[in-house]
């Protein structure tokens, strides 16, 4: 007799900020395309986008959670005074980058937790999804992710996207004092990841002592993929890593293709 395929929980988050990467209008056209996937999902969001979200679940009630909270009550506030210092640091300010960018980045790993911990759904994988990460309205990646392909995943070991490969010098570091600074060059994919419970609730613990030790030491935190690029490489036997094949669609999308 088979083992019944894994069930998913997507996560995923919307929070409305006056200075963006993109406008209100362009998210709200990303959002339908990745509030399409027929799938259990929690949503968090700020009270003022539920309605919205809400709308575009709509005939998906039953598979949809959806959490109003604040900055306030993220756990990362704890950092915001350290967030609102980094941002001079940041040499994208151009683009949209602003301490709440920041925040919401950072909190990715403890929405996980938290939609762990709810478990809604009963379900056995929990994926992380920018709700901004489906740019083409959505006709392949409705029934997403394939269970076959989430079976297929090592249970042990939280799923990340290499968009970019390291370098030598990078692969050959694993101790916090030789961890490259990651801050302008782009390796792990921060889009979408995943794993089974324990596995990431791992990964949480990783992720946050990760952000202490960049801020004990003035390393730029406002990034959270060079975190994420610091806990691999200190923690590689938690981690599955895909490479992006060159020839697939974007490479920052990647695991929309691989997953389905």
């Amino acid at each position: 007799m088979h083992e019944p395929l894994p069930t998913t929980t997507i996560v995923t988050a919307y929070f409305q900020l006056k200075i963006a990467k993109a406008s209100h209008e362009t998210y709200t056209g990303w959002m339908k395309n990745m509030l399409a996937v027929d799938n259990p999902m929690v949503v968090f969001c700020d009270e003022a986008s539920q309605p919205m979200i809400q709308e575009m679940r709509s005939g998906m009630q039953e598979k949809t959670v959806i959490i109003p909270t604040t900055f306030q009550e993220f756990y990362t506030y704890r950092y915001s005074r350290t967030f609102a210092e980094h941002y001079k640091m940041d040499r994208e300010q151009r683009v949209g980058h602003n301490m709440f960018l920041y925040m919401i980045w950072s909190e990715k790993s403890h929405f996980m937790k938290r939609a762990i911990e709810l478990d809604p759904f009963r379900t056995d994988f929990f994926l992380w999804v920018d709700i901004g990460c489906f740019r083409v309205p959505n006709t392949r990646y409705i029934n997403w992710p394939n269970p076959y392909r989430v079976d297929e995943l090592e249970k042990s070991k939280v799923l990340l996207l290499l968009v970019e490969p390291f370098t030598q010098q990078e692969w050959d570091c694993n101790t916090l004092e030789s961890l490259p600074l990651f801050q302008y060059s782009n390796r792990i994919g921060g889009t979408i990841f995943g794993g089974y419970k324990d596995a990431i609730l791992q990964w949480h613990d990783k992720y946050y002592e990760m952000l202490e030790y960049f801020i004990s030491i003035g390393r730029f935190i406002g990034k959270d993929q060079s975190i994420m690029n610091s806990v691999f490489l200190t923690n590689r036997e938690l981690c599955q890593l895909v490479r992006w094949t060159p020839g697939c669609p974007d490479p920052w999308f990647y695991l929309q293709e691989y997953l389905r």
